[in-house]
């Protein structure tokens, strides 16, 4: 008993357009409760068939992950380092008449140390929330 095909097999890529097109004409039948609206009354058929073709020429092959080493178990027993927590500076004068902080440190003014790159955009009450005065 020999087997020939009826129809030509459909390519991957065929298929992929194939399900946009049918996406597009009509969203529910494809993926019930999809909220997009149908356009099989507002698109021909070619305008579908163009939009499914672009969409598909939009997609990205991604390659496979990198798989991560697998660790050995070891006899030697190795402690972790916890990283040591770094409180932060503390203020080392009054805030009487010195509530903006940025005044001084944004700029650098004086012998103030400018605000570090990773702080940029926080206010005068971040900085009190974390920078306390010497007590």
């Amino acid at each position: 008993m020999s087997f020939e095909w009826k129809t030509k097999p459909v390519s991957k890529k065929d298929r992929e357009i194939n399900f946009l097109e049918a996406f597009t004409t009509y969203p529910k039948s494809v993926l019930p409760g999809a909220t997009m609206p149908a356009y099989h009354d507002v698109l021909t058929p070619e305008q579908v068939r163009d939009i499914a073709s672009y969409l598909s020429s939009l997609r990205v092959e991604v390659p496979s992950p990198t798989p991560l080493p697998i660790e050995t178990p070891t006899s030697e027993k190795v402690s972790p380092t916890a990283p040591v927590p770094v409180a932060p500076p503390q203020i080392p004068h009054s805030l009487e008449g010195r509530l903006a902080c940025l005044a001084c440190h944004q700029a650098g003014v004086g012998e103030a140390p400018a605000i570090p790159a990773e702080h940029s955009g926080r206010t005068n009450e971040v900085c009190l929330s974390c920078h306390k005065t010497k007590q």
